[in-house]
């Protein structure tokens, strides 16, 4: 179960341990503790509902490919932590995709709200014309 509703086949599923990149000295060069986590893509789509597909692959972004939704994680040290990692940012895309935003309604401004406004600046002209009158004579 990758998210809450979503199950997809184990074998649509793979995990790869692979070096991690960047500084590290010695640890970095002989350990394989990144994550690249690989979800089969219509596996995934298949498990989804019809209204969340369009919006995980806009989420995804570069993250789903060909083979589906990939995701690296290789934040920490260790290979349990990364796998931890990579499979949260799973879920959390794929609560995220199932998550129906809800739709805007346009609204109008009402008679009154038009009239107070311009009301207000009936006003404010009237105070700015006054401070100019009385600087002159004074």
């Amino acid at each position: 179960m990758l998210a809450p509703g979503v199950a997809v086949p184990p074998g649509a599923v793979t995990e790869a341990a692979v070096r991690s990149g960047g500084p590290g000295g010695q640890n970095v060069n002989k350990v394989a503790t990144k994550i690249v986590l690989t979800v089969d893509g219509t596996a995934l789509l298949d498990a989804l509902p019809r209204h969340a597909h369009a919006r995980l692959i806009a989420l995804a972004g570069t993250r789903w490919s060909a083979a589906g939704l990939v995701v690296a994680a290789s934040e920490a040290r260790g290979q349990l932590a990364n796998r931890r990692a990579a499979r949260l940012r799973v879920r959390e895309l794929l609560v995220a995709a199932l998550h129906r935003p809800t739709p805007r309604r346009p609204r109008t401004v009402s008679r009154r709200a038009k009239a107070r406004r311009v009301e207000a600046k009936r006003r404010r002209g009237v105070l700015k014309r006054g401070r100019s009158d009385g600087g002159a004579d004074a």
